[in-house]
């Protein structure tokens, strides 16, 4: 590998992330949960079965969530799209009664002069 793809490895590898907040919960607990059973030794079967079938629940929470902020993201990024297309609209509606009030002006000293 080159110095600089060194470079871009390193800095992607300590490069702050923003994660969601599900997934930190999540990891958190499931951080708890290793601690505990490192410190108390081997876990029951079923204990462990149990906190298995609450992880995959979670990890679901966390997989339906993500999915939730993803749909979100696309309808802010959509509504962010329109308001700038009615901020462009409305100056093109201002630019019209622009001109047609100068067309009027000019209707009328038509009128006038004949």
């Amino acid at each position: 590998m080159t110095d600089h793809g060194q470079a871009a490895r390193i800095f992607t590898i300590f490069s702050p992330v923003k994660l969601p907040l599900p997934f930190i919960v999540v990891s958190r607990l499931l951080l708890a949960v290793a601690v505990l059973s490192w410190g108390t030794g081997c876990v029951p079967t079923s204990d462990y079965e149990a906190l298995q079938k609450e992880n995959q629940e979670l990890q679901k929470s966390v997989d339906q969530l993500s999915a939730q902020l993803r749909q979100m993201q696309t309808q802010l990024l959509q509504s962010q799209q329109l308001q700038v297309q009615m901020v462009e609209l409305q100056a093109r509606l201002e630019e019209a009664r622009r001109l047609v009030e100068e067309k009027e002006a000019e209707m009328r000293l038509l009128e006038e002069r004949w």
